[in-house]
């Protein structure tokens, strides 16, 4: 099977490479390269800091149909520990904190996380890359 894969190795999901012919994401438009394949290959990019980590799961997010996604972008004079992302497609509401491998919460975050997870119908992760990157997709699927 001939398919299209990107030379820039982007996608705008930026969890996944493209590489189907069906595809129409501008970046195929611009310079596509042509490779033979037996069977399209996901790749994921693993992020190389929390920033980067928090893009790709609010582009997970939006694909997958959460309608609300909301990001403290500076959490100056915000309560310390608020989880980083929360996430809202009715009946479900999601509150994560991320995290890069090694680097641990802090007490407030923990805090925040126990009790949010204490609340009937609310669902508190505390995520990290790229370990939990599998788990993430499928709750967020």
């Amino acid at each position: 099977m001939i398919s299209l894969i990107c030379k820039y190795n982007v996608h705008r999901d930026k969890w996944r490479h493209c590489q189907y012919e069906e595809c129409e994401c501008e970046c195929h438009e611009a310079d596509p390269v042509e490779a033979e394949i037996e069977e399209p290959v996901e790749l994921v990019i693993v992020p190389k800091n929390e920033k980067e980590f928090l893009e790709m799961i609010r582009d997970e997010a939006t694909l997958t149909g959460w309608d609300l996604i909301y990001h403290t972008r500076n959490s100056r004079g915000s309560d310390k520990g608020f989880p980083d992302l929360v996430l809202v497609r009715p009946p479900r509401l999601l509150f994560t904190e991320l995290k890069m491998k090694g680097n641990k919460p802090t007490p407030e975050q923990e805090l925040w996380l126990e009790k949010l997870q204490q609340i009937p119908g609310i669902e508190a992760y505390l995520w990290y890359c790229p370990d939990d990157m599998d788990p993430i997709k499928e709750i967020l699927a």
